[in-house]
């Protein structure tokens, strides 16, 4: 990616759509020098200084949110719940500085010296980046302690991490005069004008009782403290574009919370912003080069096998009764397969580039974008978009559209490709593409229906049998423990956990049907059945320092990669086979968890 950058900037981009564009980008963000002007900044600041009620708050929040930020809430564009085919406008949680609401509060009952740790060093840090954007001191330390308070009772209304799995708590299809008689302290038509969209007459309001709570927030809260508040939120959101000084100090930050050492260089930086705001400009060139139609035939191969292991399974599932079962096999398959990249590739021409400041190329792009999300509500879906960039590493499925991506940036070796055997692929990739099916049937997917609507179309006692297999998961995680004495969250981490099981049992299954069709001719010394096994806990192999750790197993839905690897295969006959493993042994779980 970098590579295709510096020749764009070079002006050797050939005839790729947007090389200029990129090539500017590229240049303005590689600039250091002028990214040390504060003018950006300061223009940004005059915005927040500038509020002096209700309705200029409300478009100076919509601005950051333009920018990328989620000060007092978040707003997202995604299919309706109930009806898949139109997208609406969503006003989701959010506000919140630290990785978490339970970050905010100290609970008695789990004592955790490591949240109370990295909410001092948050404080520490709000208040210094204020004093770099030129506060002094003394008051901006009082301003920290402000940003804090306000987020706390924004933290305290919020639902917490683990109940955002279940669908109710997500989904409040409202009329608009709800929002503005419930939380009628904000100016939400002013919003709505600002973002875009005076025209909507109702939408999605996730969360109910913190979008009342926000209300009462910004009722009670003097004007000075909100904007003190917005000030904090402009310096977090846009932070990366700034001067050295402020990047350095966000940096280190990030280390409270994730433990690097060192900041990545401007060139990997550079290219991060610009995948992360022009995805699909950048991966036109990208997906060339790495992958190709042939490449992307390979991986679709592998996926079908994958389909039709995971039917197998459900035609031959004993604790399904036939109602639920037709419907589980309806679902699959309606399921919809990217592979590679998207078969149309997003305009840009709206996007006015052109040379000038890091700042305002970045700022330029992510607007670009919030509105190109804007102009989507109300509208049917369009099934065929992608929602990150053809170069991600990362794997994903999505309930609302029953539809399951394998971008480019993942269909590499050690996963995909390179001196890989069919064994390894399988191994690697395989689970991977089962997993992502699986999350249409794990605790929060399979309550969307083939169309990607929720509904529920279990009969009562099967979904209570699958209820009782997931707990076995949820237990055998919820044991696990890390950093002496942190036990992982197996109810938060459960939909992840079954489709790892459920992924690994279907690959291996797809393997197992690949080769009778056709013997891989590879010579290897290790046997195909080890190579399978060995390639999956490979692809799990990570660096993760125990400051990431923490935070990982206080907020992430995934586990940590290790229990990925310890917790799935011991509840695998088949890898216990294929390395002769004891009963007794430690990867033979004595009470075998399978829910697929």
């Amino acid at each position: 990616m970098r590579a295709i950058l510096e020749r764009d900037a070079a002006g050797q981009g050939g005839d790729d759509p947007y090389a200029h564009e990129l090539g500017d980008f590229w240049t303005s963000c590689m600039d250091e020098a002028r990214a040390e002007d504060r003018a950006p900044l300061t223009r940004e600041l005059a915005r927040i200084a500038a509020v002096r009620d209700a309705r200029t708050l409300a478009r100076a929040v919509a601005r950051l949110q333009q920018l990328g930020g989620a000060p007092l809430f978040s707003v997202q564009v995604e299919p309706d719940f109930k009806d898949a085919t139109r997208d609406d406008l969503f006003v989701w949680q959010g506000g919140l500085g630290l990785p978490d609401r339970d970050y905010y509060f100290d609970d008695p009952s789990k004592p955790d010296a490591r949240k109370a740790e990295v909410r001092v060093a948050y404080r520490a840090h709000v208040a210094a980046m204020l004093v770099l954007a030129g506060e002094k001191e003394a008051q901006a330390k009082k301003d920290a302690a402000t940003v804090l308070a306000i987020e706390t009772r924004l933290a305290e209304v919020s639902v917490k991490n683990v109940d955002l799995r279940d669908p109710s708590n997500q989904y409040h299809w409202l009329e608009r005069d709800w929002l503005k008689k419930e939380a009628a302290a904000f100016a939400w038509d002013d919003w709505l004008a600002e973002i875009g969209r005076p025209d909507v007459k109702a939408l999605n309001v996730g969360q109910t009782g913190f979008a009342k709570g926000l209300g009462a927030v910004v009722r009670s809260t003097p004007l000075s403290d909100l904007r003190t508040y917005l000030r904090w939120w402009t310096l977090h959101t846009t932070a990366r574009l700034l001067d050295a000084r402020i990047v350095a100090e966000n940096f280190r930050y990030t280390q409270a919370l994730g433990g690097a050492r060192e900041l990545p260089p401007r060139w990997k930086r550079c290219v991060r912003e610009i995948d992360r705001t022009m995805p699909e400009a950048l991966a036109v060139p990208f997906v060339r080069e790495v992958l190709g139609a042939d490449g992307k035939a390979r991986a679709l191969d592998e996926v079908k096998h994958i389909l039709a292991a995971t039917r197998a399974s459900l035609e031959q599932l004993a604790w399904m009764d036939e109602p639920t079962r037709r419907a589980a096999l309806q679902k699959l398959d309606a399921i919809a397969t990217k592979i590679g990249y998207p078969d149309a590739w997003r305009s840009y021409d709206a996007l006015e580039m052109g040379p000038g400041s890091y700042f305002d190329a970045a700022t330029r792009a992510l607007a670009f974008e919030f509105r190109r999300q804007m102009a989507k509500v109300d509208k049917p879906v369009d099934r065929g978009e992608w929602d990150t960039s053809p170069p991600t590493v990362d794997v994903w499925y999505r309930p609302s559209q029953n539809d399951i991506t394998f971008p480019a940036g993942i269909l590499q070796p050690p996963y995909f490709g390179g001196h890989a055997t069919r064994a390894m692929e399988y191994g690697a990739l395989g689970p991977l593409m089962g997993h992502e099916i699986t999350h249409g049937f794990d605790d929060e997917g399979r309550k969307f229906d083939g169309a990607g609507n929720n509904r529920d179309w279990w009969t009562a006692s099967i979904a209570a049998g699958f209820e009782q297999r997931a707990d076995c998961l949820r237990d055998q995680f919820s044991g696990y423990v890390v950093l002496g004495g942190m036990h992982l969250n197996g109810k938060l981490t459960a939909g992840e956990n079954i489709a790892d099981l459920g992924g690994l049992k279907a690959a291996w299954k797809a393997f197992e049907a690949a080769r009778a069709e056709r013997p891989d001719p590879t010579p290897y010394a290790v046997p195909e059945d080890q190579q399978f096994f060995v390639a999956y806990a490979q692809s799990w192999c990570r660096n993760i320092r125990d400051e990431q750790l923490h935070t990982m197993v206080s907020t992430d839905e995934h586990a940590p990669p290790a229990f990925r690897v310890d917790g799935v295969l011991s509840n695998t006959p088949e890898f216990a086979q294929a390395f002769a493993c004891k009963p007794e042994s430690r990867m033979v779980n004595a009470k075998r968890c399978e829910v697929w």
